[in-house]
């Protein structure tokens, strides 16, 4: 397969194939699939269109999975499946893989629909994580108190999460945070090699809750550990950093005071 109009066949037959599927190892085997669909339309260069398509699929295909896991996962022992000696890493499924997909399986179908529409609308990708976020809004486990800002450490001591305190606890191990994501320079293959090199202006300390999660990727995020790099480099220094890439279209939301003025 090596051009869009292929991919597109493959994608089409794997959507028709998962409308039919029942069997949980078909089900696994189409999800896995998405997966790779989804690394070839952007290898491919496909365009967004195409990516979403993908990205919805596999949402879908994990949502049933997801559906399946509620049904036959064994309660109080969720590493088994009920009634048998079969185990979830049998089938290639990890424990907060089913645990992630039976969270978007829970959510009523027209909650995930208007994801998706959201999404759709406001040109965001759909992702695992975004699914996520949504399906705790719903259950309010993600919001601040009414009235309660995130909080701001300027200077986050050594191991300390730079987004503590925002919106989630954390959780998990520190990982390295692009404040520009890979996803900001798609297509600018410039600032993507720049952002390879993990310059200490735009890296951050995030917990593992924070950045696979994507919290850290929402602008009010963003704006804190912009915050937090002005306090250590100085405004002049980040300025001439983030204004000084080579983006291809150069827009005033990809300067400093516009990613720090966005919503």
């Amino acid at each position: 397969m090596t051009d869009p109009g292929r991919a597109l066949a493959e994608l089409t037959r794997a959507e028709q194939a998962l409308a039919a599927a029942v069997d949980v190892v078909d089900l696994v085997d189409l999800r896995n699939g998405a997966a790779a669909l989804q690394a070839m339309m952007q290898a491919l260069d496909a365009g967004f269109e195409l990516e979403q398509r993908a990205s919805i699929f596999r949402l879908r295909a994990e949502r049933k999975l997801g559906a399946w896991l509620r049904e036959n996962v064994s309660p109080g022992n969720p590493n088994w499946i009920g009634g048998s000696t079969v185990r979830l890493g049998d089938y290639g499924i990890s424990r907060s893989q089913s645990s992630r997909w039976q969270t978007f399986a829970a959510l009523k179908q027209q909650e995930f629909e208007d994801y998706l529409d959201e999404c759709l609308a406001k040109g965001w990708d759909v992702t695992a994580a975004g699914l996520m976020r949504h399906a705790l809004a719903l259950s309010g486990k993600t919001l601040n108190p009414p009235g309660v800002p995130p909080r701001l450490v300027l200077l986050p001591a050594k191991g300390q999460c730079c987004l503590d305190g925002f919106l989630i606890r954390c959780d998990g191990p520190m990982t390295g945070q692009h404040i520009i994501s890979k996803q900001m320079a798609r297509g600018n293959d410039a600032v993507r090699d720049w952002l390879r090199t993990c310059p200490p202006e735009i890296m951050a300390d995030c917990c593992y809750a924070h950045n696979v999660g994507k919290y850290a990727d929402a602008p009010v995020a963003r704006r804190i550990l912009l915050l937090q790099k002005i306090f250590l480099f100085g405004w002049a220094h980040m300025e001439a950093t983030i204004d000084g890439l080579p983006w291809k279209v150069p827009m005033q939301s990809l300067t400093l005071r516009g990613m720090l003025d966005a919503d």
